[in-house]
């Protein structure tokens, strides 16, 4: 892998594709391939690959892009026409990432171009070598290259280049052409009106024309009517209201607009010209003080209904239904033995109980087990050995099968061996080191 790095010419040029997958940024070989080259940075330039897709993903071979029409079979170069293949000896498909020219044969260049997932030899001088990916986005080829496709060999979920940014452009000479909007003539220019297609002449007056197909512009401005000129409605003023008049009307507050306006409209038609209603000055109907006052004593009447209401049905319950009042001893007794731990502790009680009543009767047992065990043992005889209460033999020969006094009334004894010595105290040495006779 490191010797084919050092056998690649150096590089000259750099193009980075925004892609959903991640970036991935190009290097290219300008003085190697120059055609392939130049139709890829001025394509980019003019946009031609924004919003394509990659249409083909061979797994560990290729991914191919670079088609506008998503199929495989679209694409054109800038030359006008296919261009032919530029091949060089130190530039070959040795390892994943190189990126080459798509074609259906020998010199059928266009617009279409691959990377390498893997190293590639059959596609050697059968393919134009012109770039390669460099850095981290390698890793963001190889997320691409292991998406799922179908039988086509086309993704499911295909990755889509958003803008290919030219980060160093190797042809000072290039000049991105100018895109052409695509025009659909099947659709019909969209004519809002009648006037609108065509130029309006203004009328000469100075001139007599009998043409009735001439068109002129509208000379005399209609006024916009309200409602208070067409209608007869006796609500409704037709009269003009004096801009001074509307001002302080809405400059003050609502109550002090229907004072004013009440003290306008009382005046005589002689003395001013004005008719103020609650429709010119859209303000709703205020509620006196007085039918507020009443509408609040109707709210306190129903709460005090209500009150009695509810104290009077507290008052009809029986002295027998309130409850009793329950000594506090007798309340945690009742909710002691009602929960669940009381009934554990019950059962506990009772278990404790049978325990110690069969370890009192075992104590009973013990007792009269030994009790009669010295009359037994002066009267049994041992067969084995012929000695009279022989406690080796005794558990063995002595007892019943299934009997257990044996083991109850056996005592371990031991008898003091003869001709042993019993050290006295007079026998230790002393020695003190602080007696001057010692030393």
């Amino acid at each position: 892998m490191s010797s084919s790095y050092v056998t690649e010419p150096p590089t000259k040029g750099k193009v980075v594709l925004r892609t959903t997958g991640g970036d991935l940024e190009v290097e290219l070989w300008a003085k190697e391939a120059p055609k392939a080259c130049r139709n890829f940075v001025q394509l980019c330039l003019e946009g031609y690959y924004d919003g394509t897709i990659f249409h083909r993903i061979v797994k560990n071979f290729i991914v191919q892009g670079g088609d506008p029409t998503g199929t495989g079979m679209g694409g054109e170069s800038i030359y006008g026409a296919q261009f032919n293949d530029e091949f060089h000896s130190r530039l070959r498909f040795s390892r994943r990432g190189i990126m080459g020219m798509a074609n259906t044969g020998q010199n059928t260049n266009s617009s279409q171009f691959f990377f390498t997932l893997d190293q590639a030899e059959e596609l050697n001088r059968k393919n134009t070598v012109f770039g390669k990916i460099v850095g981290d986005t390698i890793f963001n080829l190889m997320r691409i290259g292991e998406l799922e496709v179908d039988e086509n060999e086309k993704p499911l979920f295909p990755v889509k280049i958003l803008s290919v940014i030219v980060l160093s452009n190797p042809f000072d000479d290039i000049e991105p052409r100018a895109r052409t909007a695509h025009i659909d003539l099947k659709q019909k220019p969209i004519v809002s009106s009648k006037l609108d297609s065509k130029k309006l002449k203004k009328k000469n007056v100075n001139v007599l024309s009998f043409e009735e197909d001439e068109i002129s512009a509208p000379d005399i401005a209609v006024k916009i009517r309200s409602s208070h000129d067409v209608l007869d409605d006796p609500k409704l003023s037709n009269n003009l209201v004096a801009d001074k008049e509307i001002q302080k009307v809405s400059r003050t507050p609502k109550r002090k607009r229907l004072d004013d306006a009440a003290a306008v409209v009382g005046k005589d038609d002689e003395e001013t010209p004005l008719r103020i209603t609650e429709e010119v000055l859209k303000v709703p109907r205020l509620i006196t003080s007085n039918e507020r006052i009443s509408s609040i004593k109707g709210e306190i009447q129903k709460v005090q209904e209500e009150i009695k209401s509810i104290s009077s049905a507290g008052k009809e319950q029986k002295p027998s239904e309130k409850p009793k009042k329950q000594d506090s001893l007798e309340y945690e007794k009742e909710a002691l033995f009602s929960s669940g731990k009381a009934v554990q502790r019950r059962i506990a009680r009772r278990n404790t109980g049978d325990i110690l009543g069969k370890l009192q009767s075992f104590r009973s047992k013990l007792k009269t087990a030994s009790a009669g065990s010295d009359d037994e043992e002066a009267d049994w005889t041992c067969h084995l050995h012929g000695r009279t209460g022989c406690q080796s033999c005794r558990d063995t020969f002595g007892m019943e099968e299934g009997s257990d006094k044996g083991w109850r009334t056996h005592k371990l004894k031991f008898t003091a061996p003869a001709n042993v010595y019993a050290p006295k105290v007079d026998d230790y040495a002393v020695f003190d080191p602080r007696d001057p006779l010692k030393k």
